[in-house]
């Protein structure tokens, strides 16, 4: 069963990893966001301890997600849910090209009261000392060496490696197979794509985008693109 923390309620401070806490209240948790990335979520948490209401979003309702879980509606049932008391959410959409929607939905469930706890899949790996901030999540497979500092609502994807003593900021998505090196600096809402390897020591901006298979033997200033050939461009082009 997927272990998760209860993390803590202010956004800047971060939770030191440790093994399953019981759930928040009942147990009870809503997924906002009902696409691709709730599909590996509501895996994530088959056999935990916690109870999955249904999942909100633009699908149709009740249209089932995945093992019998369904879209309960749009995100205006949240408040709904809450008030009943559904203590929990996790935000079930990803981001591709960037952190925006992500972001939102985070800054949403909170807002409206919901504990976001990280979470992490009983198949990956986190070393000692590292810290986890609310919402993170780190899917199957994955491994985060020791003394790593993960930034609220950040995905450490399938199969990708983040090594010991890199800091990651919030809103990042770390996508499957991707490799940091030890000593890496990573900005808030930047992406870096399947299967990009990230030198030893190097220092990644805010906002930046790293396209699959890069390889970033560099600094990159905010705001920036790498792509796989090497090129850098500003995002804003």
């Amino acid at each position: 069963a997927a272990r998760s923390l209860a993390g803590n309620d202010d956004q800047e401070a971060v939770a030191l990893w440790s093994p399953s806490r019981p759930p928040d209240g009942d147990g009870r948790a809503v997924i906002v966001g009902a696409g691709r990335h709730a599909v590996i979520l509501i895996d994530a948490l088959s056999g935990s301890d916690y109870r999955i209401v249904g999942c909100t979003g633009p699908e149709p309702k009740g249209s089932e997600v995945l093992n019998g879980v369904t879209v309960l509606g749009g995100d205006d049932v949240l408040a709904d849910l809450r008030n009943k008391g559904v203590a929990v959410a996790f935000i079930g959409t990803g981001g591709v090209d960037d952190s925006k929607m992500r972001r939102k939905l985070f800054n949403l469930a909170r807002e409206l009261g919901f504990t976001v706890p990280p979470l992490v899949h009983p198949s990956a790996v986190v070393g000692a000392g590292t810290r986890l901030a609310a919402g993170v999540q780190v899917m199957a497979g994955a491994s985060i060496g020791p003394h790593c500092n993960i930034g609220a609502n950040t995905i450490v994807n399938q199969g990708a490696i983040v090594c010991h003593n890199t800091d990651v900021g919030a809103h990042v998505h770390v996508t499957p197979g991707a490799v940091l090196a030890s000593r890496i600096t990573v900005g808030d809402d930047t992406i870096i794509g399947m299967g990009a390897t990230v030198l030893l020591g190097t220092r990644i901006g805010s906002g930046c985008m790293i396209h699959n298979s890069a390889s970033v033997t560099g600094d990159l200033s905010s705001g920036m693109t790498l792509t796989r050939e090497g090129k850098r461009f500003s995002r804003s082009q």
